[in-house]
């Protein structure tokens, strides 16, 4: 949320203000900025001759790097491209899972986990024909549970994992009586419990929860819901997060469920040409993450939204609108591990800082009215001498409604330095956004998206799928160099020093991911091929170590904070030696390894 009236640089027409800022890389400060907390939002697809599949969505979740996506279904509700996906009568129900799957394919292909609003009322469920009945309680709640379980098994049955929320908003009093679900608490209490029953019965696995409250968390409190399994607590909010946040506090009592935020968006209100498609849009989206890393409890944030001509990052013509671009800046540049900066925010400027060893990041937003004078000194940069390279979010960059010919995200000024500090001194418009990237010299900031084999730095062997294997469960060893495939692995960075690390398949199509058994963080724990879903037992830290080497981490913590590196088993790079997790030893045993092409 934009806090107008700040001193400093505020009215447009006045003189710009100064404002210094101190980055400290070697001072670790604050939450982490972890990639996995903020996802997109998608309201239900509407139109019904044309599949949600038809917008190539894969390409740009990637680039934003959108790590999760809630998705409304829409049965029932004619205007949703699901209305009739669901059909037959009560007793013999059929769902037409094709029209659906390849839009999940399009998030499975990115490395997306879905999130699906289990809504609304489907065809052979209602207890009518007019417009209101889709917000109906389904008349048959055993058939509402055989639709849950369905829908749960299938995707299970495809690898897939995505989250079950249980209807959306059923709070939200308006359009006549109620907008999303005509019933009270108890009606909706008994909704819940059936879809649960049924999401559950068909994976053992599955998260769940709900209710998606827009205000009125006391509905939830009297639903029953707390009574029954629970993974998350969902919310909605609209510019006001801190208030939605202790209600839900407040609604839990102490259990100890986390809070997913379904939907969030920095404004109230919305236009097609407002500030919310516009660049003021990237300015008030880094000051509502900046605060949303202070509620730990809050574990998923879900953007509203991701295409839409009004309120959407892209348009339906799939261009870029600011928020895209912020949201790409955030997810896929700015990396993980906090800094300090000094101070933290002055006069209506606000800062963020992180690092990944060898790339570091600030990210600078003018919430005034009027241009600010920044200075932002980096200091205490983990590397000797690199490049800064400097980007803009404004009127006349990286904004689609600002200036039709400004979409892209683009290098606006770059620098070369020497020594472990640099610094940056200039304009930072009115409710714009500078982003500050700073790189060692003779790299680009990690590895290139490419085809590479991993050598052992021990034995010059590499990494091998065992017995040419492509499955789930293929244990990975170290072999000596033959160059088949299964010794080929697609290295595509995810943002912030995180990577995917996928096998080739003998097609030469990319295949399942390096993953921790178990999706275990521990000493031990071995690796082999799953399928890819993006979480944090698939996800990679490269790092340079010396003499060209790497060190390989998982981005997922152990108990004490610490972050297990990729070893050859009992210390070994020789033929055979199985892959596995082991603390970092600095760089003894199989810690270190090469990425050359194969």
């Amino acid at each position: 949320m934009i806090a107008a009236g700040a001193a400093g640089c505020l009215f447009s027409g006045m003189p710009a203000m100064a404002q210094t800022f101190n980055v400290n890389f070697s001072n670790h400060s604050g939450p982490d900025l972890v990639k996995n907390k903020i996802g997109v939002y998608q309201t239900p697809f509407w139109f019904k001759s044309t599949s949600p599949s038809s917008y190539n969505m894969a390409g740009l979740l990637q680039e934003a790097g959108v790590k999760d996506m809630r998705y409304e279904m829409g049965w029932g509700k004619p205007d949703a491209y699901a209305y009739d996906q669901i059909n037959g009568p009560a007793n013999a129900m059929t769902i037409d899972f094709s029209r659906l799957d390849p839009f999940v394919d399009q998030m499975n292909v990115a490395g997306v986990t879905p999130l699906f609003a289990m809504t609304y009322d489907p065809l052979p469920l209602k207890t009518g024909t007019d417009w209101q009945r889709w917000k109906d309680s389904p008349s048959d709640l055993n058939g509402w549970r055989w639709i849950n379980q369905q829908y749960a098994a299938h995707y299970a049955s495809k690898g897939a994992h995505p989250y079950y929320e249980m209807w959306n908003e059923p709070d939200l009093p308006g359009d006549g009586g109620k907008v999303f679900f005509n019933g009270d608490p108890g009606v909706y209490g008994n909704v819940y419990s059936t879809g649960v029953a049924g999401i559950r019965t068909g994976s053992s696995v599955a998260k769940v929860g709900g209710p998606a409250i827009a205000y009125d968390t006391s509905y939830a409190n009297n639903s029953g819901i707390f009574n029954q399994p629970m993974d998350f607590f969902s919310i909605h909010a609209y510019a006001n997060y801190p208030a939605q946040i202790q209600t839900a506090r407040n609604s839990l009592a102490g259990r100890n469920i986390p809070i997913f935020m379904t939907e969030y968006a920095s404004y109230a209100n919305f236009a097609w040409d407002g500030p919310n498609s516009r660049h003021q849009a990237a300015a008030a989206f880094f000051e509502d993450v900046k605060g949303l890393f202070n509620y730990p409890d809050v574990q998923k944030v879900y953007w509203a939204m991701w295409i839409d001509d009004t309120i959407g990052m892209l348009n339906s013509g799939l261009h870029r609108k600011a928020l895209f671009n912020a949201y790409k800046i955030f997810q896929t540049m700015l990396p993980v591990t906090r800094n300090a900066v000094s101070p933290d925010g002055a006069s209506g400027v606000n800062v963020m800082a992180a690092s990944s060893g060898n790339t570091d990041g600030v990210v600078v937003w003018n919430n005034n009215t009027g241009d600010c004078n920044v200075t932002v000194n980096l200091g205490s940069l983990p590397f000797s001498g690199g490049i800064l390279k400097l980007y803009r979010i404004d009127g006349h960059n990286a904004s689609y409604i600002d200036d039709n010919a400004a979409e892209n995200l683009n290098v606006n000024g770059q620098w070369t330095f020497s020594g472990n500090s640099t610094a940056w001194t200039g304009t930072v418009p009115a409710q714009s956004v500078v982003y500050l990237q700073a790189t060692a010299s003779g790299g680009s900031g990690g590895i290139a998206d490419g085809t590479y084999k991993i050598v052992a730095s021990t034995t010059g062997n590499v990494l091998d799928c065992e017995g040419y294997g492509t499955t789930n469960g293929t244990r990975i060893h170290i072999w000596p160099y033959n160059g088949t495939s299964n010794q080929k692995w697609n290295i595509h960075p995810l943002g912030n020093g995180f990577y995917s690390i996928r096998t080739i398949n003998p097609d030469g199509s990319i295949g399942r991911s390096l993953d921790c058994t178990g999706c275990s963080p521990n000493n031990g724990t071995q690796i082999e091929l799953y399928d890819y879903w993006g979480g944090s037992c698939q996800q990679w830290q490269i790092t340079p170590t010396s003499g060209g080497n790497y060190k390989i981490s998982t981005a997922q913590a152990k108990s004490d904070g610490t972050f297990d590196v990729l070893d050859g088993e009992n210390c070994s790079g020789a033929q055979a030696a199985y892959l596995l997790l082991w603390s970092w030893g600095g760089g003894g045993c199989q810690q270190q390894w090469q990425i050359a092409a194969p």
